[in-house]
């Protein structure tokens, strides 16, 4: 049933139109499923202020919309985990994966117009980032009202490992194309975002600690023990795009593998579920690749490719009508996913078929 949802969402909606990107239909249809989804869980009084804003992640709603499905479709390969560490640290008991991946996936691309970046508009470091979008709240330091705690909150990555690799990762690109980390600039910008708002209208709704259900209505009131839950999405993608390579043991010993125990520092099912699932999801999610990359429609994209998965495996294939670089989608984006996700691995098996390696028991 997903597979069929996805392909309406992402195709037949999309369809005829030549004027390009940012008029496409697909575009307005793509943020009509994300508020309305996001209205039906009662919560669009916590998203309709960051839409409004300059960097929003309406020009990368289809993105943002397949990456959700997808997740959906696969989510038995993290649910299980995400929920464990939910119920654990935030003592909420519904909602538990739809919602944070929901949050994950609007998120991790706010920033996304800064990566490859060829001019020098672009925040040099964090600091400078937190700065220009007043930043008040990080998962690292937050000013919270006495009533609304967080705690016992770790985050998978020092504060200072992640400023470090964020400067490196400019220093070291090549100036013809600066490459910025939208992911670390993402996820300050969603904690502090969701954060602040949540705050401010939370001390209108009468203080109510738990979520509560209505009939037919599926209202879920305030709670907040819900700060947990931004924190571990934030963290999540902060997380997704650092690659662990042998250049960083200059920067961060915590960054840069163990030579005896290189699994040490990989995102995993069982420690980082959120963050190895949409690290897992965003490097498989065809449309941003193909688009960016070589100027694929969305109808070019979903119905060409099929993405489906057979036990511990996902296997992507493309049929006849696809005219893209397959290769280059899989040498750019999958060829060293064994690098950053623990137990995991891509292989190229012909010109046409791409199978990714899931942990065992997935």
């Amino acid at each position: 049933m997903l597979n069929e949802i996805y392909k309406d969402v992402c195709t037949s909606i999309i369809m005829k139109n030549s004027m390009g990107f940012v008029n496409n239909p697909c575009v307005n249809t793509a943020n009509r499923f994300i508020e309305d989804y996001f209205e039906s869980h009662s919560k669009g009084i916590l998203f309709n202020k960051c839409l409004a804003e300059p960097n929003s992640m309406y020009s990368k709603s289809i993105h943002t919309v397949s990456a959700f499905l997808l997740g959906m479709k696969f989510k038995k390969i993290c649910k299980t985990q995400i929920e464990k560490q939910i119920k654990e640290n935030a003592q909420i008991e519904s909602q538990l994966f739809e919602y944070p991946w929901l949050l994950a996936c609007l998120y991790h691309d706010v920033f996304s117009d800064y990566e490859n970046n060829h001019d020098e508009k672009f925040p040099k470091s964090l600091h400078d980032f937190i700065s220009g979008e007043s930043i008040n709240h990080t998962i690292y330091s937050f000013d919270l009202p006495d009533e609304i705690t967080l705690k016992d909150f770790k985050p998978i990555y020092k504060k200072e490992s992640v400023e470090e690799y964020y400067v490196h990762m400019i220093k070291s690109s090549d100036k013809e194309e600066i490459h910025v980390d939208h992911g670390i600039i993402s996820g300050y910008y969603a904690f502090d975002r969701l954060t602040e708002n949540f705050i401010e209208n939370w001390k209108q709704k009468h203080q109510l600690d738990e979520f509560t259900t209505e009939k037919d209505n599926h209202t879920l009131v305030w709670n907040k023990n819900q700060i947990w839950i931004f924190a571990f999405v934030a963290d999540a993608i902060i997380a997704h795009n650092i690659w662990h390579t042998d250049d960083m043991k200059t920067v961060s010993k915590e960054l840069w593998p163990n030579p005896n125990n290189k699994e040490e520092v990989k995102l995993s099912i069982s420690k980082t579920p959120l963050a190895y699932f949409l690290s897992l999801i965003d490097t498989i999610e065809p449309y941003k690749f193909f688009e960016r990359k070589q100027k694929a429609t969305p109808q070019e994209v979903f119905t060409g490719l099929s993405i489906e998965m057979h036990l511990n495996q996902i296997v992507i294939t493309k049929d006849n009508s696809f005219e893209f670089d397959f290769k280059t989608w899989y040498d750019a984006k999958m060829k060293n996913m064994s690098d950053w996700l623990l137990n995991t691995s891509a292989l190229l098996e012909t010109e046409s078929k791409i199978i990714i390696f899931l942990p065992e028991n997935t």
